[in-house]
């Protein structure tokens, strides 16, 4: 690959930007496909936060080998029309079966066209650029994710069960065309004389390093746990303490916030690895406590603040 002299921050911008859009749409899905669905009990939203999640984990390893062999202008535009149509068919009253599939295959697209967007910025930022430009993308997210739950509550109070899916189809949908608008594509890397593709060799590296091994144990614990607590959430604030779906939104908004301040205020300083650990072994404590807050709380004011 040639290297970048010149940093194109119109283009960084622009991708960002139609990134954060879809990542906006995502949420606006999920939120209704939970609302919508929770009649049917508490195992139909835990699948779908399931269904919701599983495709990034299972097809990671294959996300990438196919953003490294196949060229951006033609990953994205199958996989966001394929993602597309599924997420206007879910506006439609599906089986549950049905919505799990069209949801699944959704989430599977995404989980390729979000490495497929990633192997373009190396292409588009000089070196010394790349870490801002990485930020740049992610300033992006983080604003989508805190007003997604805000805004899906709104809507989903507003208008009811079509219009989010009708957002998030044309936002995934013109995602295709993106890549054409901003002129930029990263071209297919074929393999060297003999080399292999092994998707299993990151998987092997992770379990035969303690510390990392350690890490993704913690990690799957908690997100678990919070997976858990998600599931609860919904029919405690609606179902127990008649919260509207903006009440449950707004309580999602204050969870990103709590989390992005802290995050800025953590990244913000420099400590030593020592120092990283016991501030993690607290922020797992403090969570713990707050699952225990939101056990007892009174209403969804009290919650609201807790989950910040």
């Amino acid at each position: 690959m040639l290297e970048v002299t010149k940093t194109q921050w119109s283009k960084i911008q622009a991708m960002a930007i139609a990134r954060a859009f879809s990542l906006l749409g995502t949420e606006l899905t999920i939120f209704t496909l939970v609302f919508r669905e929770k009649d049917q009990g508490p195992a139909a939203i835990a699948a779908l936060f399931i269904v919701g999640t599983l495709p990034m984990i299972i097809f990671s390893p294959w996300a990438g080998t196919i953003a490294d062999r196949f060229s951006t202008r033609t990953v994205i535009p199958i996989a966001s029309v394929i993602g597309g149509a599924a997420i206007f068919a879910q506006a439609q009253e599906l089986p549950n079966y049905l919505i799990l599939t069209l949801l699944f295959i959704a989430n599977t697209c995404a989980s390729v066209v979000g490495p497929t967007w990633g192997k373009l910025t190396p292409t588009l930022a000089k070196k010394e650029d790349i870490g801002r430009a990485m930020g740049t993308i992610q300033s992006y997210f983080t604003i989508a994710g805190l007003f997604g739950p805000a805004l899906a509550g709104f809507l989903v109070d507003r208008t009811g069960f079509v219009i989010t899916f009708m957002i998030d189809g044309f936002l995934t949908t013109f995602i295709a065309l993106v890549p054409f608008l901003i002129n930029v594509n990263h071209k297919p890397q074929p393999l060297e004389p003999g080399e292999k593709t092994s998707v299993a060799a990151g998987f092997k590296f992770m379990m035969d390093n303690p510390l990392l091994r350690s890490l993704v144990i913690l990690v799957f614990g908690m997100v678990l746990c919070i997976s858990v607590v998600n599931v609860g959430d919904v029919f405690l604030l609606t179902e127990i303490m008649g919260a509207s779906s903006f009440i449950y939104g707004l309580v999602g908004t204050g969870f990103a916030a709590g989390t992005l301040i802290f995050s800025a205020f953590t990244g913000s300083r420099k400590v030593n690895p020592k120092t990283e650990l016991i501030i993690l072994g607290f922020g797992m404590a403090i969570l713990s406590l707050s699952g225990f807050g939101v056990g007892i709380a009174p209403n969804y004011w009290f919650i609201m603040v807790v989950w910040f």
